[in-house]
């Protein structure tokens, strides 16, 4: 489902990665990478998304929002994304677009962060 995208490899890696994984790589990975900046915030529900956001937005001024709603208009569309939501989404969707929207602001993150590709645990070849 997520072929061609930088979710299409198995978030918990291969068994020979796993393998070459050590306790001390674990920690330095999770320093690394485990933190509210590297985060994509898929909001869904029955929610108003204009209050919703503006939640969000006093805690995590930059962190990437994709709205998906049930009750989706043009108005309300204009007014999230104005508010700065980084994608609106409106049900019923399709996977592909989910998953378009997700990989967008991955590979603005990627750029914002000069990141070209992210580490596999114990691969030596990436």
């Amino acid at each position: 489902m997520f072929a061609g995208t930088p979710y299409e490899h198995d978030a918990l890696g291969t068994r020979p990665s796993f393998d070459k994984t050590t306790g001390a790589m674990l920690k330095a990975f999770y320093s690394k990478w485990y933190a509210p900046n590297n985060a994509i915030l898929v909001v869904t529900g029955d929610l108003d998304p204009q209050k919703t956001l503006a939640k969000i937005r006093e805690r995590f001024t930059d962190l990437p929002v994709i709205m998906v709603t049930g009750y989706g208009s043009t108005d309300s569309a204009s007014d999230v994304l104005k508010m700065g939501a980084n994608n609106y989404i409106s049900k019923p969707f399709k996977n592909q677009e989910l998953i378009d929207a997700m990989s967008d602001n991955f590979s603005k993150w990627q750029t914002r962060e000069g990141i070209r590709d992210l580490p596999e645990f114990g691969n030596d070849e990436r």
